[in-house]
């Protein structure tokens, strides 16, 4: 009967469960974090039209946090100018904050974001 060596036999088993396939040195790719919901906002053409003097527009934007550069946001009455600029005419967009829709559905007023996301089917992160 042969002697049992527990050190060749956990080496050799080490060796084998070392050995699956090939390493191609690649690491595996991290999953992209999740789009922000004004960054979906934007790639599915949803948009908020407001003015530099309105409130509610300010506080529409604090509602995004450190994502609210990311709104897509078009300011009708921008500091210096007399009534609205030209897009939001052509649009009829004269109330603020309105959010505009890719079928031209206009939503008034601060929406919540869980409203956005449910009326863009952008998810929240």
């Amino acid at each position: 009967m042969p002697h049992f060596r527990p050190a060749l036999f956990l080496a050799f088993a080490l060796a084998l469960s070392c050995a699956g396939a090939p390493s191609t040195g690649e690491a595996k790719a991290e999953p992209a974090p999740p789009e922000s919901l004004a960054k979906c906002l934007k790639r599915k053409g949803v948009r908020l039209f407001g003015a530099h003097w309105c409130g509610p527009c300010h506080d529409q934007l604090a509602l995004f946090g450190k994502d609210a550069p990311d709104v897509p946001y078009t300011d009708c009455q921008p500091e210096g100018t007399l009534g609205n600029i030209p897009e939001c005419d052509k649009l009829d967009i004269h109330q603020y904050p309105t959010w505009r829709f890719p079928d031209g559905y206009k939503a008034l007023g601060v929406r919540s974001l869980k409203w956005l996301s449910a009326s863009s089917d952008c998810p929240l992160r």
